[in-house]
């Protein structure tokens, strides 16, 4: 079949494939060098024929990538990175930054290009966007208020691009956007959220300040993502990496709702200020994303708070969940007790208090686990019991002499069996894999045995 007689469908991927690979490979050069790509891309595609051109006009009308966009981002809870602390003096926070951003991080696009680019188009018509409005210079500047004031206009663009996004819009689906570490910035990102009820994927990386302390920290209202008045389509993908940011939480019910179809979710920011104790909340938001396969919930601020004795909470039901990471003040059994995932493989913990405190779980409590991260003061005995890990599972990877000390570092076990097996087979299952076993043995030839050494 020629070129000319492939269905549109097929066209439109081949488009997306050329214009997405442009963006990719210019993704490390710098400046505006890889929205030029994609442009170029574009018009060269558009050459081909008129069936060509039509559909990239097309996709030109609902597509706006400045930079290769992420909306499955990574949240494997075994490779990726604890959120830098505020008192880190090197840039461990932009490295942190960069390790989930890619290559196309560190170099930005200007606003004031990619403004005009929007323009050329239908803003309330694009499906799926990509953003860098951060600005450049700021995230290394000794002193942000003289930086704001000597460079004003380049706030002025930042704040034009978001604003071009943040209209409402039927047909938007995915939004990646990197902001910069301005609290004016946030108030746009909440008016994407609440003004685009089709939202299904959000990506949001905000830029890290080299002198936090001396700007007003930016902070995001949950309450603000969604209004009264609208019907909004659940999400897939809700990822917000900002550590500078506060987070309110104060009235989160509605933001709830919108994460019950979630697949990876993430929050990994400064500060989190709610009306009750951040690990109530945190149950009720497992309680809410009963399709989770990765979630990452981490906070660099850990206020010291109580658990509430007299709290009833139900157990959070996660059966897809593989990949676990919670940094937070307080973490024990009595918090792990009420996750129930069979599918859980990784899980890393940071906190500043022992985590066996308040017993243990019960044995096998995860019963797919394979790798564990911890960093608590404890020992490492301690630890993992307290996940309901039984010694002989993890003994392997420590010294007779280590697993009572008080050790207070950071610790990696791999779990054994590496091989894992549901806890409970069904009948149907076991049947299945009898047959098949007998099967094995009735076609296989018998073992080859060894000579002992003292026969």
């Amino acid at each position: 079949m020629s070129f000319s007689r492939l269905p549109p469908e097929i066209l439109q991927h081949i488009g997306s494939l050329a214009v997405g690979s442009a963006i990719a490979d210019h993704a490390s050069s710098g400046g505006n060098n890889s929205l030029m790509a994609a442009v170029n891309t574009q018009q060269a595609l558009g050459l081909v024929n008129r069936k060509m051109q039509r559909i990239m006009d097309d996709h030109n009308s609902k597509v706006f990538h400045a930079f290769h966009p992420d909306f499955a981002p990574n949240l494997r809870a075994f490779i990726t990175k604890w959120l830098p602390e505020p008192s880190s003096i090197d840039d461990a926070q932009r490295r942190y930054l960069k390790l989930h951003g890619g290559d196309n991080w560190t170099p930005l696009v200007g606003s004031n290009y990619q403004s005009i680019a929007i323009d050329n188009l239908n803003a309330t018509s694009l499906q799926s966007v990509a953003i860098d409005s951060r600005v450049p210079g700021f995230s290394s500047s000794n002193n942000p208020h003289v930086f704001g004031l000597r460079f004003f206009n380049r706030w002025f663009a930042s704040a034009a691009l978001l604003a071009r996004v943040a209209v409402p819009n039927l047909n938007l689906r995915s939004a990646h956007l990197r902001l910069p570490a301005q609290a004016e910035a946030f108030l746009f990102l909440e008016a994407i959220m609440a003004h685009n009820n089709k939202l299904r994927n959000l990506v949001v990386e905000a830029d890290a300040a080299f002198h936090a302390s001396k700007m007003p920290r930016p902070k995001i209202r949950l309450s603000k993502l969604s209004m009264d008045c609208c019907t909004y389509a659940t999400m897939d993908t809700f990822v917000f990496r900002a550590p500078i940011a506060k987070v309110v939480a104060d009235d989160s019910l509605q933001f709830f709702e919108r994460l019950k179809t979630v697949r990876k979710f993430c929050i990994a920011a400064h500060t989190f200020s709610t009306s009750v104790p951040v690990w109530h909340w945190l149950l009720r938001l497992l309680h809410s994303l009963p399709n989770a396969e990765q979630v990452d919930f981490s906070l660099l601020d850990h206020v010291a708070e109580d658990f509430h004795p007299d709290a009833k909470f139900d157990v959070a039901h996660l059966p897809n969940l593989t990949d676990l990471t919670l940094s937070i003040h307080q973490v024990d059994a009595r918090l792990l007790s009420k996750i129930n995932a069979p599918k859980l493989r990784a899980i890393r913990i940071r906190t500043s208090t022992p985590i066996d405190s308040y017993g243990f779980c019960s044995p096998e409590h995860f019963p797919s686990l394979l790798y564990v991260t911890i960093q608590a003061p404890g020992t490492i005995s301690g630890n993992c019991d307290t996940l309901g890990i039984q010694r002989h599972n993890y003994v392997h990877n420590i010294s007779k002499h280590q697993p009572d000390l008080d050790y207070g570092e950071e610790m990696v076990a791999y779990i054994k069996p590496y091989v894992r097996r549901p806890r409970i087979a069904t009948l149907k299952n076991a049947e299945l894999v009898r047959k098949s076993t007998d099967v094995c043995n009735a076609f296989s030839p018998p073992p080859m045995k060894r000579t002992r050494l003292h026969e």
